[in-house]
């Protein structure tokens, strides 16, 4: 019996002796997981992008660097074959470091592809007849690699890879119940980048779609930050008014910088974040931010304000800085952010002063 052909070196001879020793062990038409699913999904091959500090890069406009490039399939829930084959420009991408992370992860046979000499090349042949290998509908990682661009101007990556559009060399069939044999012939349904005759001219052809530099997508993150008037209750936020000129870094970048009431607002690509929150005589905080596939609003959060040393502690030297604010009534000793400095803000002075570890009243704050 003719087999798929898989044309690239170890991935035909691997993949097409899988594919032949399971045909042969199997009955001519073997029951699809869910029967009529073929040409009713939308399988979607898209990649994503992270730049060397782990934070998402736009593939539309990648700069000179190296990226953590990662390749996802969605929009379809099993697959029995797959193959990626695409082409690039060796004049301005590199490749190293693949992870084959479908294999890592999921009972089946696979091969490692090609990801040098102009070709990117991954197969996969399930070993699981019965059901085939389950995929998430909403996106299961299928390879990772290090992409470096040598190119000073941002390049899109799609102009720099290539796919090959066959429906023989770059393809997806969701069950090995859709190789239907006809006589000594294997009839190949599956799913592909453009139409047109399978393998042997053999088999209908459902569409697919593979978007390598998709649009790149951020989104708000807001909020407001507010002194802390009272370390017995840390996270008490009423009547506390907004703290102005406090930065929110991310990876070593401010991103934003709240204004004279408090607020901030910044974009983000989706992802979990650890952000500090520094201000000039304050004790810095951090907080976890996860962003999914909306914008985020944030509760309000506290912020120690009277520790001028940033040492975690509230002592001697940070009541001399206090005082001399006080006595000079200039704004490092406006500790509750009203419109003067008197008894109130030393009442909330008293209450940090002398604390052994102020860096124990924070609590952990997870904002999403």
């Amino acid at each position: 019996m003719k087999k798929r052909i898989f044309k690239h070196g170890i991935i035909a001879a691997f993949l097409s002796l899988v594919l032949i020793l399971s045909v042969i062990s199997l009955p001519a038409f073997i029951a699809n997981a869910e029967p009529g699913t073929l040409g009713t999904e939308s399988p979607a091959i898209t990649a994503s992008y992270q730049d060397a500090d782990g934070k998402a890069a736009d593939g539309n406009k990648l700069s000179a660097g190296t990226y953590k490039m990662t390749v996802t399939l969605s929009g379809m829930k099993a697959v029995s074959v797959l193959q990626f084959d695409a082409a690039y420009d060796e004049s301005v991408l590199s490749f190293d470091n693949v992870k084959y992370s479908l294999m890592d992860n999921y009972a089946y046979t696979g091969v490692e592809g090609f990801h040098s000499g102009g070709k990117l090349i991954f197969g996969y042949s399930s070993t699981n007849l019965s059901s085939t290998t389950e995929i998430d509908p909403n996106g299961t990682e299928l390879f990772s690699l290090d992409v470096t661009v040598v190119s000073e101007a941002p390049v899109d990556i799609e102009d720099y890879i290539t796919m090959n559009k066959s429906p023989d060399l770059t393809f997806i069939e969701a069950d090995y119940g859709d190789i239907r044999q006809d006589g000594s012939t294997d009839i190949h349904d599956c799913y592909a980048l453009e139409q047109g005759d399978t393998f042997l001219g053999l088999g209908t052809v459902y569409s697919m779609t593979c978007d390598l530099s998709p649009e790149f997508t951020e989104f708000s993150v807001s909020g407001k930050v507010v002194v802390m008037l009272n370390p017995n209750k840390p996270d008490e936020t009423n009547n506390a008014k907004g703290l102005d000129n406090v930065e929110i870094i991310i990876n070593e970048e401010t991103v934003a910088t709240t204004d004279t009431d408090g607020n901030y607002d910044f974009m983000i690509a989706p992802g979990e974040y650890d952000a500090t929150l520094h201000h000039q005589n304050g004790y810095d905080r951090t907080v976890k931010i996860t962003v999914e596939a909306s914008s985020v609003t944030a509760p309000a959060i506290t912020l120690v304000n009277c520790d001028y040393d940033h040492n975690g502690r509230i002592n001697a030297a940070d009541s001399t800085s206090f005082r001399a604010g006080y006595k000079k009534k200039t704004d490092q000793a406006n500790l509750n952010r009203d419109s003067s400095i008197n008894a109130s803000d030393n009442t909330i002075f008293k209450s940090f002063f002398k604390k052994n570890d102020i860096r124990d009243i924070y609590t952990s704050v997870v904002v999403k």
